[in-house]
């Protein structure tokens, strides 16, 4: 009998070598999780925007392929790109021509004077490349491994898309 009491006291006293284990593991893991909740759900809202100016920049080629002016093909990318800020968004406008077996060299569109035409010849290949500066949401915690700008916390999103003139 007395065998099992101390056994018992023995059971009791080691347990409160461990009772404040679990608050130090939660200390040091703490801040590695909310470091993978906030990068996840830093990566989801860059993955949106990606995807928003993918849209918007097959939205602007198409327009553009179908010859519409510079100014239409730029309205066409924004009204695509609606959950992002527009004022930061930049386009840039290019095509080029076939000829003897060889691509030329990519020359910026222009509105042909006085028409509603771009100046892309039927069959020249347009290229539409949005640029976006995305707000990283999570501050500075991720600025050295995304940011492209870390003064201004934001990393740089681009979509190109290429379409034939019809």
């Amino acid at each position: 009998m007395a065998n099992q009491e101390d056994h018992l006291l023995s059971r009791r006293l080691g347990a409160g070598r461990t009772a404040g284990s679990l608050s130090v593991e939660m200390a040091f893991l703490a801040p590695l999780l909310a470091l993978m909740l906030f990068g996840t759900v830093e990566l989801g809202m860059m993955l949106k925007d990606v995807m928003v100016l993918n849209s918007a920049a097959r939205e602007a080629a198409r327009s553009a392929a179908l010859g519409a002016t510079n100014t239409e093909i730029v309205n066409r990318a924004i009204a695509a790109a609606t959950t992002i800020n527009i004022a930061n968004l930049t386009a840039q406008l290019d095509y080029r021509t076939y000829s003897y077996g060889a691509w030329s060299a990519w020359t910026p569109l222009t509105t042909v004077g006085g028409s509603s035409q771009n100046s892309a010849p039927s069959g020249a290949q347009i290229r539409v490349i949005l640029n976006y500066p995305h707000p990283l949401i999570a501050g500075r915690i991720f600025t050295s491994m995304l940011a492209s700008n870390t003064s201004a916390n934001t990393a740089s999103l681009r979509a190109t898309m290429v379409m034939m003139r019809e």
